[in-house]
């Protein structure tokens, strides 16, 4: 499998495209064939030191893929599911190993992030009824 890395600290010359073996879920945990990785500003941070970690470090906290296979133990998920997760090192490789409490389904990801969405967008612009919502007090202002 193909993963970015940094051996050291440093901008983004310091990521590299290693190729790695492929991982096998143990006991609790999924395999992932990821399909899409979120790029955040703690990323910047991993790969410049700010949040260190052990190196060699491989990037990414969030992903969204398809099970490959579940560990012993893991019951209610199977291959072919769609899920996502976050705040778990190594999103930005082409196969991840996730311990199934932490993952969420893919359509209970993507609900809660239009509601996130339909929240920032209520709250900074102005209702079609010519009325906004006030983010300070969470009411509706005239």
């Amino acid at each position: 499998m193909r993963a970015a890395i940094i051996r050291a600290y440093g901008g983004p010359e310091a990521i590299e495209v290693a190729e790695l073996p492929d991982p096998e879920p143990g006991p609790g945990e999924l395999l992932v064939n990821v399909t899409a990785a979120g790029v955040n500003f703690v990323d910047v941070y991993n790969r410049t030191g700010a949040y260190p970690g052990e190196l060699p470090l491989r990037l990414g906290t969030e992903a969204a893929g398809t099970v490959a296979a579940v560990g012993e133990g893991v019951v209610g998920v199977d291959a072919g599911d769609r899920v996502a997760w976050a705040m778990l090192p190594g999103a930005y490789a082409t196969r991840a190993v996730v311990p199934a409490a932490r993952h969420t389904y893919l359509a209970a990801a993507l609900l809660g992030a239009i509601a996130v969405i339909a929240c920032h967008w209520l709250r900074q612009a102005p209702h079609r009824g010519g009325r906004a919502v006030d983010a300070k007090a969470d009411r509706v202002a005239a």
